[in-house]
């Protein structure tokens, strides 16, 4: 993918396999050694917030975890706080 001028790359969690563990670190060793930039998405919460920015993604798309919230207005600022 570099060879292809890739400079970005996706790394989503799918709906079945956010039912199991969901991101974990041991996601982003997919793309050790390689200088992409890193995108994040699917099944990004609050709660998994901490063990993803532990791998510094250079973006992170929250969708669920804002739009089916009780309250999303309040986590999307929540989530906006957190990153910055």
């Amino acid at each position: 993918m570099e060879q292809l001028g890739a400079r970005y790359v996706g790394l989503h969690i799918g709906k079945d396999q956010q039912k199991n563990e969901g991101l974990t670190s041991t996601t982003f060793q997919l793309i050790e050694g390689f200088h992409f930039k890193i995108a994040v998405a699917g099944g990004v919460t609050f709660e998994q917030l901490p063990t993803i920015l532990q791998d510094a993604p250079d973006v992170l798309i929250v969708g669920s975890g804002i739009v089916k919230a009780e309250k999303p207005i309040f986590a999307a600022r929540r989530f906006k706080e957190t990153i910055s």
